[in-house]
């Protein structure tokens, strides 16, 4: 890793951490990971036995789905499970605890607390870039299907993170949080178009940082982040990817039909220098190409006792104005009906792309346990 390298990462940690010494209230954030809660555990109390100080959640499925209903006869059916995780949070002090998904250990961390405003993370941490960890819908799906379009479905990598509290209203009408971070970077081969959706790799580092924005009551919620990375063998290439979301929960209109509404969205942009990839390029001066993902969901939340209905779109772009067959737009409608802990998803995705349209809609009827 070159001086400049380590410099720039030293100089965002050190931002981060002296934001999180400042003398302010500290805040508290609520996040919805679809369908799981993150819960603020309690720091143990003194001498308490092990079993009050481990909390254990998880989230399962059984999916069927149909590809090329009412279209191709040959299209496939198929039986898929998508989520198998357990998670397991511990504290056996009362500064420290332990996270871990154990199934698949998609992420593993262990969180010090430094203070009333500011903790630290360490481990495969969730990256700290949208507002939440699993499933980044840019595009409006997954990928092939859950693997991801932009950035991985389910990202987390080697590294650390400081999270603080920065300002906080009054009565805590509002707050402002940031999250500040080094994590394993993207890397490939100079001249292809750079895969982000693959993750982080060896000997490469980003460095990033999150702002959150929560108000009223946290019914609103907006978040701008951004990661700058350095790849290929020589550093001269870079990422930098930033990007914003905005939730609006239910009830922020106390009006008939529109109280059962919420909304979700988020797009991000990929900034890719690459000197070698000129020729795939029309514009051959540039050493620069771009990818792009959004998503807008709506929610609509009493449409019949325990059914809430969803509409979902989005745009990916893969390699710049350059039109290629992974460019799509993406519809889906889904109905979602609760019975206790399970939940019944009936959904249909309409997927469009850009260059030789192929025909690969498909319906998805799931059960879902979340606990």
């Amino acid at each position: 890793m070159s001086r400049n390298r380590l410099q720039v990462g030293l100089g965002l940690l050190a931002l981060g951490f002296g934001a999180a010494l400042l003398p302010l209230s500290a805040l508290a954030q609520d996040t919805e990971e679809m369908g799981f809660d993150e819960v603020e555990e309690p720091a143990p109390a003194a001498h308490a036995s092990w079993t009050e100080n481990i909390h254990i959640s998880g989230r399962f499925d059984l999916n069927l789905e149909k590809f090329s209903p009412g279209g191709d006869p040959g299209g496939t059916e198929q039986f898929r499970n998508y989520h198998h995780f357990l998670f397991v949070k511990a504290s056996p002090y009362k500064d420290i605890s332990f996270s871990a998904e154990v199934l698949d250990q998609s992420y593993y961390e262990i969180q010090y607390t430094l203070s009333p405003r500011a903790s630290l993370k360490a481990g495969k941490i969730w990256v700290p870039f949208g507002l939440t960890p699993f499933h980044h819908f840019y595009g409006g799906v997954q990928g092939d299907p859950f693997t991801g379009k932009l950035v991985p479905n389910v990202w987390a990598e080697l590294g650390f993170s400081i999270d603080y509290r920065i300002l906080q209203g009054e009565g805590g009408s509002w707050n402002l949080h940031g999250d500040t971070y080094a994590i394993r970077g993207f890397d490939g081969a100079p001249g292809t178009i750079l895969d982000l959706s693959s993750g982080g790799s060896d000997d490469v580092f980003a460095y990033g940082q999150r702002l959150t924005l929560s108000m009223l009551s946290s019914k609103v919620v907006v978040a701008g982040s951004g990661l700058w990375n350095e790849w290929g063998p020589e550093d001269k290439e870079a990422v930098v990817l930033w990007g914003g979301d905005l939730t609006v929960g239910y009830g922020l209109i106390d009006v008939a039909f529109l109280r059962d509404l919420s909304f979700r969205g988020a797009f991000a942009r990929a900034e890719i220098r690459d000197p070698a990839i000129n020729d795939l390029r029309f514009d051959e001066d540039s050493d620069w190409y771009w990818k792009y993902g959004d998503f807008a969901e709506l929610s609509y939340g009493h449409w019949r006792p325990g059914v809430t209905l969803k509409a979902r779109f989005g745009t990916y772009v893969d390699f710049g104005d350059i039109i290629t067959q992974e460019d799509m737009h993406s519809f889906n409608l889904a109905a979602v009906r609760q019975v206790g802990p399970l939940s019944l998803v009936a959904h249909y995705f309409w997927v469009f792309e850009e260059a030789n349209e192929i025909d690969n809609d498909f319906v998805r009827l799931s059960t879902i346990l979340a606990f």
